[in-house]
């Protein structure tokens, strides 16, 4: 309402606003603009334990209409409450909206809203990692933030040393002020704000946080009488008084499964249980529950009521005398002590103080209590409240009354990317195949972003002490056998979370990033923030070729980063009539190659270099069989079969046993010499060996698979050419055996030197031909003993 006072009112209003003094005044506010400049003249207010704690909107009267309300946001003001002492409550807040309602001539009416310091963690959304510590250390490091705003707190912990160190908390995308009732709200620790008054300091006085989970530190204010409301009376009463009891779940059980241990977690808790450190949480919830089960709902003038105060009930009919109450909230309506005729001025002037006008937007807090204010009683002072029976262990409220969660954690769906870092070796990793990462959200002096945390907190250093261990997926994972595949510093990671929970996340892949070379090996972008490598694949679709290439390449340890040092592979070529895999390593230029053999390093594909198997190596080879080894060029199914080996033994068996008859028949023998020569016998047990047969039947419940196949029974080592065999060197060739050496050829022998030939012989010579001249004597029969 805008225009002129009625001159009959002005008077009046004038000699009201400007007539009483602080000290005579049942409202008495105080803030930067000055004494008396705003005279309070209603108060609808609310303070609880838990959620923001506390909220006044003032409506005051000015006789300036012209106020600049801009400087007094943020400030903080007193509003003081005359009790029924005398005495003089404070309610202390810091403005955090401020409007001008109406004026009329040069009187204006103003609203003004009180929060606490608490109310400006909603103004800011993080995400922010904290290791290691404490839920009073979190809350601790996060109220330092907002050291601008001289927060005052302190802690009432039966046992702190009861809350362990918390591995991995993270606070994602929540503001502060959601992320620390959360945090509380988990550990079991509620809060409540104490005031203080100093109407001439600088911020005209405090209001402390006090951050509790037992009852024995709330303020004792004594017993309150259950009255009739009475304006003679010279102390305050409660006027109503009801009771409610509702149906509540009596017993929580809770089962995690842990990963650490391999073992079931489980914890339960009935009502009236105590607390026991190994089902905490269970015993939280009961005593949430049990909040719910019984409240009082009440209603009076009893000024000096606070939340998180204890206070007894006289002359009540169902109250014991002894009954004890814990205060959860209060509800404030007041007016100052303006006379009646003032209001009727103030009503035709500047319209009710409870008209309709818009709600201040929600500043800070969002919480529903910020609407209108109610209609206005005629008494200078009303409440209501909530309370209940002292001995429930009071706990914040985590659900509503329906299952949903009040405070829930950040649910991540799907998956976020990640920098694998270290401390600067290409690998940090533990035992149990973790390895540390840091997201692109992490601000701090190594951020992907490039941008520091407002705090000054270097929460992205990009090593170690970025983020706790994160377990890394692996398609096979067994005791002593599986897969390990670690991604290295610098890597691009996509993280999951178990159950969309950020403090449980697992490393489910490792993905290519950059822009890759056009042609060529590496990435056109060599790194970025958060020691991040450019990433791109070895093999590719270019280089005059499609994307023919699948496989696994490693790199070694020290060039991870720049992907340019010694490396295995198993490359495989899918290439349609030129299929390859190829086994191969950096050291030594070792490799083995199956199928279509290419030339060609890298991504290349070069011309043809053979066909089959190769294996190569630039330092030594070995090649060992401890039950036998054929090397053959006969064709055939079975592993160890060579039926052609095996018919030329039995063939040079044959004709060793018919030239050595021969030659006993012309006495071409070495004394003693046994009728049966020994190398028969090695030539017998040879086919014994190559005819030999295993068995491959399956153990136990496993079906298939059964069967013979042919394998030596002894160790040999057997080599087999259907055409022929040449065995060439440009130096020195040695057979050795340690019984017997056979040469036995079916149609000539042929030995050529062009130097000497050498024989030695320490048990005696035999030599004997079984050809014949045509007079039928034999050519030659020479034994020497």
């Amino acid at each position: 309402m805008d225009g002129s006072v009625p001159a009959p009112q002005w008077p009046a209003l004038r000699s009201a606003l400007a007539g009483p003094s602080h000290a005579q005044r049942f409202l008495r506010l105080h803030t930067s603009l000055g004494s008396d400049v705003l005279v309070a003249e209603t108060l609808d207010g609310v303070e609880q334990i838990d959620g923001m704690g506390f909220q006044w909107t003032i409506t005051a009267l000015s006789l300036d209409a012209g106020l600049q309300l801009a400087p007094l946001i943020g400030q903080g003001a007193l509003l003081q409450l005359q009790q029924a002492d005398a005495s003089l409550r404070p309610l202390h807040g810091r403005i955090t909206a401020a409007e001008r309602l109406g004026s009329n001539g040069g009187l204006a009416r103003y609203r003004l809203r009180l929060q606490p310091w608490l109310a400006f963690l909603s103004q800011r959304v993080d995400s922010y990692v904290f290791h290691d510590k404490t839920v009073v250390e979190i809350v601790e490091d996060l109220f330092a933030d907002y050291s601008g705003l001289a927060p005052a707190w302190r802690w009432s912990l039966g046992d702190a040393s009861q809350y362990a160190r918390r591995s991995l908390t993270t606070q994602y995308q929540e503001s502060d002020l959601a992320f620390v009732q959360r945090l509380l709200a988990e550990e079991g620790i509620y809060y409540w704000f104490e005031h203080a008054g100093e109407p001439g300091g600088a911020d005209f006085g405090t209001h402390t946080l006090v951050l509790a989970d037992h009852s024995n530190d709330t303020a004792e204010l004594g017993r309150v009488r259950f009255h009739r409301r009475d304006e003679s009376e010279r102390s305050d009463s409660v006027q109503q008084w009801s009771t409610a009891h509702r149906w509540r779940p009596g017993k929580v059980e809770r089962t995690t499964w842990d990963y650490r241990t391999l073992e079931r977690r489980q914890a339960s808790a009935e009502a009236g249980q105590g607390n026991d450190l190994g089902i905490v949480d269970p015993v939280l919830c009961v005593d949430a529950l049990r909040v719910r089960a019984h409240t009082i709902d009440g209603a009076g003038q009893w000024r000096a009521l606070a939340p998180g105060a204890r206070f007894g009930l006289s002359q009540h009919p169902q109250v014991g005398e002894d009954a004890q109450f814990l205060c959860l909230s209060v509800l404030h309506q007041a007016r100052n002590n303006l006379d009646a005729d003032v209001f009727d001025a103030l009503e035709q002037t500047l319209g009710p103080a409870s008209v309709a006008v818009p709600a201040l937007p929600d500043a800070l807090s969002g919480l529903a209590y910020g609407q209108a204010p109610g209609e206005v009683s005629t008494a200078f002072y009303d409440n209501r409240f909530v309370a209940i029976p002292a001995e429930v262990n009071y706990r914040p409220q985590t659900e509503d009354g329906h299952g949903a969660h009040l405070h829930p954690r950040p649910t991540i769906t799907g998956t976020l990317s990640a920098v694998v870092v270290s401390d600067g070796d290409p690998l940090l990793s533990d035992r149990d195949h973790r390895i540390k990462v840091q997201f692109p959200w992490q601000r701090g002096g190594n951020a992907s972003s490039g941008l520091a945390h407002p705090g000054g907190d270097d929460n992205a250093p990009a090593n170690g002490g970025a983020w706790t261990w994160v377990r890394v997926m692996i398609p096979w994972a067994g005791d002593n056998w599986g897969g390990v595949v670690l991604p290295r510093r610098g890597q691009e990671v996509l993280v999951a979370f178990l159950e969309g929970d950020i403090d449980r996340p697992v490393v489910v892949g490792a993905v290519y990033n950059g822009r890759g070379q056009q042609d060529a090996q590496h990435n056109q972008i060599n790194g970025g923030g958060a020691t991040a490598t450019g990433n791109a694949a070895a093999w590719f679709e270019g280089n005059d070729h499609a994307a023919v290439y699948t496989g696994f390449k490693s790199q070694a340890l020290a060039d991870s980063q720049g992907g340019t040092g010694g490396y295995q592979q198993l490359r495989f070529d899918d290439t349609p009539g030129q299929g390859r895999a190829q086994l191969s390593t950096t050291q030594h230029e070792t490799t083995l190659t199956l199928g279509h053999l290419k030339g060609g390093q890298d991504n290349v594909r070069e011309g043809e270099r053979g066909f089959g198997v190769e294996l190569s190596t630039q330092a030594q080879g070995a090649l060992r069989a401890g039950r036998g080894l054929l090397l053959t060029t006969e064709q055939g199914s079975p592993q160890m079969a060579a039926p052609q080996a095996l018919s030329q033994l039995q063939e040079s068996q044959q004709l060793l046993q018919q030239l050595a008859e021969s030659a006993a028949n012309q006495q071409a023998q070495l004394p003693g010499e046994p009728t049966e020569l020994p190398v028969d016998t090695t030539l017998t047990e040879l086919q014994e060996t190559l005819r030999a047969t295993y068995s491959g039947s399956a153990a136990g419940s496993i079906a298939g698979g059964d069967g013979e196949g042919t394998g030596l029974e002894r160790a040999r080592a057997a080599g087999q050419r259907c055409g022929r065999v040449l065995s060439l060197t440009p130096a020195d060739q040695v057979w050795v055996s340690g019984t017997h050496t056979t040469l036995a050829s079916g149609v000539a022998l042929n030995w050529m030197t062009q130097g000497s030939l050498t024989m030695a012989v320490a048990g005696g010579l035999v030599m004997y031909t079984a050809g014949v001249q045509p007079s039928g004597e034999v050519l030659c029969v020479d034994t020497t003993a």
